[in-house]
């Protein structure tokens, strides 16, 4: 089975982006038209839900188009790679299209090389490099196209590149030119260190991940999916961090020539929570003896109002006088207010929202309260794991079949509402906070799960694994795929 066979339907968002990117390939503009299949799967990410690329077939379809646009000036660029080395540890490519503060995917590289870079008896089993991309980031000149905002990574994730560099080296590119410039450069930085596996951490809108990826800089290479799985030509393998969207995605990616692995989630740090003590509520503007929900998020308004959540979160506090509400994260709740002006009662209910900002330690506060309320269609993950770490129960609603709608759900086990409910999911908070002991009872039982199953010093053994497993099988084109297959 091809995936491209497989009908889907191009929304007007995605087909605006698709026409001119043909116009620009009908006049040999290639660099603009990669540009044109970037925005189309960015405006889709970011603006439109996913609507086109949370169907895995939609990533087919723009995996297809950057085939059609770099394939001959992939093929240019290939040379011979190095092949796996005999003995020592496997070198293990990062490639990352950028770092920032509060991003689950960049506090998550971090504590792979920090996990890779420890030294057991036989020595490491990785030894891992970083090259990032800064593709979407403003590029100079500007692009003609698409324009990004001044978010380099020297400022957006100075303390995380800080801590990165502690532990392995990191090539940052340059932003100046256009996509294709920036991976020749990584082509020829991501060569130089002549890894066994390159591990690509980005989406259909990485273009100059795609771009390095075609060209193929490693003898194996594989996609971290972040979500929305890039399978662009020279990937040989996608590695989910959600079960069931892997489940769901597995023969239309195996169909693509693309082996599919996984591991249980992105994970997180579930033992922050066994060493922060609960922040004395007064210094958060709550007050003792009521019950707190809290929502904790990086996107948290955004969040909120992408659906229902914010108007069920209203009328549940409406009518519930007695709860209150903590919403932890850097956001302007400036429109969250405006829908509370149109509410009876708003003002009262408004009073008993608090919102604290961004912190880099927002486990405190979390212990502060009874219960996490994971948003809805999309919700968070690192968010829920440090949650259940701290042994305060999360509720969190299977709502959909995208990853950020579903890995809520995938990761609080039996006590997630396993269907869009949000009855359902509003009665099971409403229990946990006027029952404190069965809200304990939940807290206790969801940080075991945490500590057993989702800390990231688990998932980072699991990542390791899939990369060794990567080095023990080589690489053979077969047509205009690769496929894998037993090393002789």
């Amino acid at each position: 089975m091809n995936a491209s066979d497989s009908q889907i339907s191009i929304p007007p968002h995605i087909g605006q982006h698709l026409k001119r990117t043909l116009r620009l390939l009908s006049e040999g503009d290639h660099a603009g038209a990669l540009e044109g299949i970037a925005a189309a799967a960015l405006t889709d990410i970011q603006m439109a839900q996913q609507e086109f690329l949370g169907d895995v077939r939609g990533c087919a379809v723009i995996a297809e188009c950057v085939r059609a646009c770099i394939g001959g000036w992939a093929a240019a660029q290939s040379t011979e790679v190095a092949r796996r080395r005999t003995s020592g540890p496997v070198r293990l490519l990062y490639v990352v299209s950028g770092l920032g503060r509060g991003q689950a995917a960049s506090m998550n590289l971090v504590r792979l090389a920090e996990w890779h870079a420890r030294i057991g008896d036989d020595g490491p089993r990785i030894e891992a490099s970083v090259i990032v991309c800064e593709e979407l980031t403003q590029r100079h000149p500007p692009l003609g196209y698409l324009g990004f905002e001044h978010l380099p990574t020297s400022a957006n994730g100075a303390e995380l590149l800080a801590r990165l560099r502690k532990s392995c080296p990191v090539k940052i590119l340059s932003t100046k030119g256009n996509f294709l410039d920036g991976a020749r450069e990584g082509i020829a930085a991501a060569r130089a260190i002549e890894a066994d596996v390159a591990f690509f951490i980005g989406s259909p809108a990485c273009a100059v991940q795609a771009a390095m990826a075609a060209a193929r800089v490693a003898p194996a290479q594989a996609c971290l999916n972040i979500g929305v799985p890039m399978l662009s030509l020279g990937i040989d393998a996608v590695i989910y961090n959600n079960r069931s969207k892997q489940a769901r995605d597995e023969a239309i990616v195996r169909g693509c020539g693309i082996e599919v692995l996984g591991v249980a989630t992105s994970g997180g740090d579930a033992q922050v929570g066994l060493k922060t003590a609960p922040v004395a509520r007064r210094e958060i503007g709550l007050p003792d003896g009521v019950p707190v929900a809290a929502s904790f998020s990086n996107l948290l308004v955004r969040r909120m109002l992408a659906g229902t959540f914010a108007r069920d979160l209203v009328a549940f506090l409406g009518r519930n006088p007695d709860f209150w509400w903590l919403g932890i994260g850097p956001c302007d709740p400036a429109p969250f207010h405006r829908l509370l002006e149109k509410v009876d009662g708003g003002a009262d209910i408004r009073r008993r929202c608090v919102f604290a900002g961004g912190s880099a330690a927002p486990w405190g506060m979390i212990r502060s309260c009874q219960v996490l309320l994971n948003e809805y269609p999309e919700g968070g993950g690192n968010s829920v794991i440090e949650t259940m770490g701290c042994g305060v129960p999360v509720v969190a609603m299977r709502a959909g079949a995208r990853h950020a709608e579903s890995i809520g759900a995938e990761l609080v086990g039996s006590d997630a509402i396993e269907t869009n409910d949000p009855d359902a999911y509003w009665s099971l908070a409403e229990r946990w906070l006027r029952n404190p002991a069965e809200a304990q009872s939940a807290g206790a039982r969801q940080r075991s799960r945490a500590l057993a199953e989702l800390d990231y010093s688990v998932i980072c053994e699991q990542y390791e694994r899939a990369a060794i497993e990567l080095c023990e099988k080589r690489v053979r084109p077969t047509g205009s795929r690769t496929q894998f297959a037993a090393a002789s």
